[in-house]
């Protein structure tokens, strides 16, 4: 049989999970410590990731307005009178490209830098969690990025299109990230017994007699 005093702390501990219920804050929480685990990473990671996040954000917003700009350019058009096809392809054949070449591209790329910074994000998890694959979901986005806005777009593009301070939160991006995957890779992680894939090697794996 329960004593009275184990019943009131029985009731007491009730009452304080249905108090807890009634706020957004512990569904909150749960949903972070789910994405982003519940132990805080070093100085330097956990300011590499506050610093990509803000990247990450500021060329997300602008990925999604790029895609909305040329597949509603009609609507556009119609609603404010901007030319945007006009505008685009004048542009194209600046740079080199037949008429009507350049805002296809610009269609396509506009669509893949989303799924690019999408991508990205799921690193910036990864890193803050300090798992070593986080380079494969950070690094490689944010390099097809560059080569996106680089190669497929043209070199001319990038050089004159893309302002100065996008290309400086590129570099910082690209170097605060490897600075990252160096340290984990020398033990810098949590991990320390893994080898680059976060997979346990031969040697760290204890001998059976």
């Amino acid at each position: 049989m329960k004593t009275d005093a184990e019943k009131e702390d029985k009731e007491r501990i009730k009452r304080e999970k249905l108090r807890k219920l009634e706020s957004p804050i512990p569904f909150v929480i749960i949903f972070r410590n789910w994405i982003f685990g519940k132990k805080r990473p070093d100085i330097y990671t956990n300011l590499t990731f506050i610093t990509n996040l803000v990247i990450w954000m500021l060329f997300l917003i602008w990925s999604g307005f790029s895609y909305f700009a040329v597949n509603s350019r009609d609507w556009i058009l119609q609603q404010k009178g901007i030319g945007v096809t006009t505008i685009i392809n004048n542009r194209g054949k600046e740079l080199g490209f037949e008429d009507g070449v350049f805002i296809e591209r610009m269609e396509t790329a506009s669509l893949i830098a989303i799924l690019c910074w999408v991508v990205f994000f799921v690193g910036l998890v990864l890193l803050y969690r300090k798992k070593r694959i986080f380079v494969y979901f950070a690094l490689i986005p944010l390099l097809a990025y560059i080569g996106l806005n680089s190669l497929y777009l043209g070199l001319d593009y990038f050089v004159e299109d893309i302002t100065l301070f996008d290309k400086i939160l590129l570099l910082i991006s690209l170097v605060s990230l490897s600075i990252s995957a160096f340290m984990m890779r020398n033990g810098g992680s949590e991990n320390a017994g893994s080898n680059f894939f976060g997979v346990p090697t031969d040697e760290d794996v204890p001998e059976t007699t």
